[in-house]
């Protein structure tokens, strides 16, 4: 019967703190909620302008728990120089590269091109001006920009951190009061659930740890290309339009022409020794033809 009641009295008790905890986590958010109203100060004809309405369903601070994330595609002429200034570039921004991939040989080999792939880490903060100054050493063909609020999942996942720790807190206070000559099976109840508890925080933390790493550190992806011209938008007007095709058109005539006579140059040993090879192959045979006419 002892037992019994010990075992609904911490029952009991793991329930009310789990209450007061979620109580507590729901109304923490609206304890700053003023900051967000710094930008509203009296204008200069001394009128004041009117705070918004806040829901009251939602928690003020779920707005700024964002993962944003870039992804970009870049040309450039000057490969080796460009692939520097970008590494410094993220030094210089207290960022880091999360993993990259090189691919490809200069342009000057024969039809092989240089292309490398970096995925960057950099601070929130920072991440409009790294943009700006990406711009400034490539030709940005393409970009696109995602942010994801994450922050109901943030904060449901630090209630429930704040809501296991209460409940270990007085779970310990309880074990406290055991007398574990006489109460080894309450004891062992009470520890068996401590374990669990500290294992499920340990899972909510290392979620909560990941999620503010993506927060504070954004993700650029970007890729890479070396060019000989830099991609232009395609005029609108027909005449303009045809132009264009017609110069291109003769640009990579004579880009192919020349890459062909490249590989030409290549292959000269190539052709001289399967030409040698091939002549005696057929020197052999009209002779063999010859003789066999004589007969």
């Amino acid at each position: 019967m002892k037992k019994t009641n010990l075992i609904i009295g911490i029952v009991l008790i793991s329930i009310l703190v789990m209450l007061l905890a979620s109580c507590g986590a729901s109304n923490k958010g609206y304890a700053n909620s003023d900051v967000i109203y710094e930008d509203y100060k009296e204008s200069d004809n001394g009128s004041s302008l009117e705070k918004p309405e806040i829901p009251t369903d939602i928690d003020v601070k779920y707005y700024s728990k964002i993962i944003k994330t870039v992804t970009a595609h870049g040309e450039t002429k000057e490969y080796d120089k460009c692939i520097e200034n970008l590494k410094a570039l993220v030094v210089r921004y207290n960022g880091y590269v999360e993993s990259s991939n090189v691919s490809g040989n200069s342009y000057n080999y024969v039809g092989d091109w240089r292309r490398a792939s970096f995925v960057f880490r950099i601070p929130a903060a920072n991440l409009e001006s790294f943009k700006s100054d990406i711009s400034k050493l490539l030709n940005i063909t393409n970009l696109t920009e995602n942010a994801q609020n994450v922050s109901q999942e943030y904060y449901d996942i630090e209630a429930i951190i704040e809501t296991l720790s209460a409940e270990r807190n007085g779970l310990i206070n309880i074990l406290k009061s055991l007398d574990n000559s006489t109460q080894y099976d309450y004891w062992l109840t009470i520890t068996e659930r401590l374990s669990d508890i500290e294992k499920q925080i340990a899972v909510y933390t290392a979620q909560l740890n990941n999620l503010d790493n993506k927060i504070s550190y954004s993700t650029y992806s970007l890729t890479v290309s070396e060019v000989k011209e830099y991609t232009e938008e395609a005029p609108e007007g027909f005449g303009e339009r045809l132009s264009t095709a017609i110069n291109e058109s003769w640009k990579n005539f004579a880009e192919n022409a020349q890459d062909f006579a490249v590989f030409f140059v290549y292959t000269i040993p190539t052709l001289i020794t399967l030409g040698v090879f091939g002549g005696a192959i057929v020197f052999v045979i009209i002779i063999s033809m010859k003789k066999n006419k004589k007969k």
